[in-house]
């Protein structure tokens, strides 16, 4: 017999299955990512319909099958200052839940990976420069994953870091010189950067004074991309530079 438990947890992701169902990425507070079905959820009228959409934050039961979650009796746990309803700061929360569907492995419990989830859309919320809050949480995501970069001198050769020709290099793990930087998948950028993306994954919150954000954020999808695999395609379609 599967398990039966309750939990709260934030809708990552989700596509279509079959003609009235949905499967759904789970952020669980507990248990790590869970993929689960959300039976009926495509029909017309469905209760649970809004409560299985990307962003929502919701207390639910998952009931353990022969080879899937089933999703039932969600509840709204919060709204998250209803994000979903404000456009200028809603494409950021996409990117925040996508990332996050994309960097945890399936069920590997990661309280962390959770709260910070949690406290990076409720401050999103409320955000002034909706920028500073992904390029921080990118990066300490990154960092609570295991994939930090040494950011300081050349990782390689060990020299002083030119401030016009400094990278942040993948393939070696960190930051790197115009020599010895591999640019296939190295990101150029300023040694200000450099040094704001060491601030964020130190932070337990939102830094303030961020000046190099629009430039960490897609830095971090270019160091991510080498890790995970993926393109990160998200990141195109937020207006960097605001």
């Amino acid at each position: 017999m599967g398990r039966d438990i309750v939990c709260e947890a934030i809708v990552l992701s989700r596509w279509p299955v079959g003609e009235t169902d949905k499967r759904v990425s789970l952020l669980t507070l507990g248990y790590g990512r869970l993929l689960a079905t959300a039976k009926g959820t495509r029909k017309a009228g469905s209760k649970m319909a809004g409560l299985t959409e990307p962003i929502c934050h919701v207390r639910l039961r998952l009931i353990e099958g022969k080879s899937q979650w089933i999703v039932a009796q969600p509840q709204s746990a919060s709204a998250f200052g209803n994000l979903r309803f404000k456009p200028d700061l809603l494409p950021y929360g996409l990117a925040i839940c996508d990332l996050t569907h994309r960097a945890l492995p399936e069920a590997q419990p990661s309280d962390e990976a959770y709260e910070l989830c949690v406290k990076a859309l409720n401050g999103l919320s409320v955000a002034e420069a909706p920028i500073n809050v992904l390029a921080w949480y990118a990066w300490r995501l990154t960092a609570t994953l295991g994939y930090r970069p040494f950011i300081g001198g050349c990782v390689v050769c060990g020299g002083a870091l030119n401030g016009t020709d400094a990278w942040l290099d993948p393939m070696h793990g960190g930051s790197a010189c115009g020599r010895c930087a591999d640019r296939q998948s190295g990101f150029r950028l300023s040694k200000e950067a450099l040094a704001e993306i060491e601030v964020c994954m130190e932070a337990d919150e939102v830094p303030t004074g961020l000046t190099q954000a629009s430039a960490l954020a897609p830095a971090c999808r270019s160091y991510l991309r080498f890790f995970l695999e993926d393109e990160l395609r998200v990141f195109e379609l937020l207006p960097l530079n605001r």
